[in-house]
């Protein structure tokens, strides 16, 4: 009986460490183009759900909810950005919740669902840009140091030949 136990919370285990993403619901969001092409087509793409995912850039707390600034990626098959791929543009997410700035900080990857709801100015070092504005339906935060992450398994055999 104890073996089955044990057997039982190893699988329970290992099967927790392969559930690597925040499993939002693809059918629901689509992954529109680009925020760059959003912009380009706003008025045929407002109210869209998307599903989009980046760097965050900047945390801003307003009076009511808070705001963040993404440079966007395409996902990987996890919803996880990929950094490695050419930015796609940047985004602004909207929520009505207060958004931790030290958790939300500069540099973190973060995969975002939510509505677009309109545009705003913003700038880009002394360049003025437009960003599509998303209002979140749902916001994952990835842990710290997931960029350079790739799911890895391995499988290997060893012997010791000597004495």
């Amino acid at each position: 009986m104890m073996r089955r136990v044990g057997i039982f919370i190893l699988a329970t285990v290992l099967l927790a460490g392969c559930a690597s993403g925040p499993g939002f619901d693809s059918e629901r969001y689509r992954q529109l183009a680009t925020p760059d092409d959003a912009v380009s087509e706003f008025q045929s793409v407002k109210d869209t759900a998307v599903l989009w995912g980046g760097v965050l850039i900047a945390t801003r707390n307003l009076g009511e909810g808070s705001e963040i600034e993404v440079l966007s990626y395409p996902l990987k098959s996890n919803q996880q950005p990929d950094v490695n791929a050419g930015s796609t543009g940047r985004f602004i997410v909207r929520t009505n919740d207060f958004i931790e700035p030290v958790d939300y900080a500069a540099g973190r990857l973060l995969t975002v669902t939510g509505t677009l709801t309109s545009t705003a100015s913003g700038e880009i070092g002394s360049a003025t840009a437009e960003f599509p504005v998303m209002q979140a339906d749902g916001i994952h935060l990835w842990p710290r140091g997931s960029e350079n992450t790739e799911p890895r398994v391995h499988f290997g055999f060893g012997f010791v030949i000597g004495g």
